[in-house]
């Protein structure tokens, strides 16, 4: 009988952090897509707020489940893009009026990138 250690290649070659990652992801995506607060109908933030927490926390735990095990990083184009995005986020956010609207969409696209 074969035993696999958390960072070692499964059968079939995906490792165990890599597959408790996407489990990670994929219930993010469901508490993203189901997660709200009851409250006043007048208030369109009970809906984005607990949302936005659930793609944080996902993308943390992610985070926290992948890279201690990264050992190479390969960086493709589209990787280039999407640091271009977020300098242009960060720009965007340090020239805006609203500090709070800008700084919260600012950490939406950090966790979205991190998640990609």
């Amino acid at each position: 009988m074969r035993t696999l250690d958390p960072g070692t290649q499964q059968q079939n070659g995906h490792s165990a952090s890599g597959t408790a990652a996407s489990i990670v992801l994929a219930l993010g995506m469901i508490a993203t897509s189901t997660l709200y607060v009851p409250g006043s109908t007048s208030d369109p933030e009970r809906f984005a707020q607990p949302k936005e927490l659930a793609l944080h926390v996902a993308a943390f735990v992610a985070a926290a489940i992948l890279l201690p095990r990264l050992r190479t990083v390969r960086v493709t184009t589209l990787d280039g893009w999407i640091g271009v995005f977020a300098a242009l986020s960060i720009v965007s956010a340090s020239l805006a009026t609203n500090w709070l609207f800008a700084l919260r969409v600012l950490s939406l696209t950090t966790s979205a990138a991190f998640v990609f």
